[in-house]
């Protein structure tokens, strides 16, 4: 009676057994998902019906401050309110107006000196030389002096 036990029978039975174990986490896991699910529709629907009760009330209090909103003025009133706005608008105008003018005052050409573009660019070539050292005792002159004499 020496009879060895043959494990192929279990072998081939695993992958069923497995698969099955697998089928049943997933079918619990989408029935945990179908209550889930039923809980959330149920408190939509609360929240639905919360909702269509307050957007009347809602569109009530809109309209309500839309008319609130409307402002008649009486004629005398709006000349009033013009004249006040004018007098604003001409301080402003007068204000500005001043700061202008000191502006003007200190950009003023009275206390510049006008020169040439040559002139200015030979003023700048003759400092830059004046910055690097010179060789003995040679003049240097502005190229732009000896081609138009400044």
């Amino acid at each position: 009676m020496n009879r060895k036990f043959d494990f192929s029978e279990i072998d081939g039975a695993l992958p069923d057994a497995e698969k099955m174990q697998e089928r049943e986490r997933m079918t619990e896991a989408l029935e945990e998902n179908c209550k889930a699910v039923r809980v959330l529709c149920d408190r939509m629907e609360r929240l639905k019906t919360r909702l269509s009760e307050t957007l009347p009330i809602v569109d009530g209090a809109v309209s309500s401050l839309q008319q609130a909103g409307r402002v008649t003025v009486s004629k005398e009133s709006r000349q009033a309110l013009e004249r006040e706005g004018d007098a604003i608008c001409r301080k402003m105008a007068d204000r500005m107006e001043s700061e202008c003018s000191k502006l003007i005052g200190r950009l003023s050409a009275g206390n510049r000196v006008i020169i040439s573009s040559t002139a200015f660019w030979c003023m700048i070539e003759d400092s830059s030389s004046l910055r690097q050292p010179s060789s003995a005792s040679v003049p240097q002159t502005c190229i732009s002096c000896t081609a138009y004499g400044c």
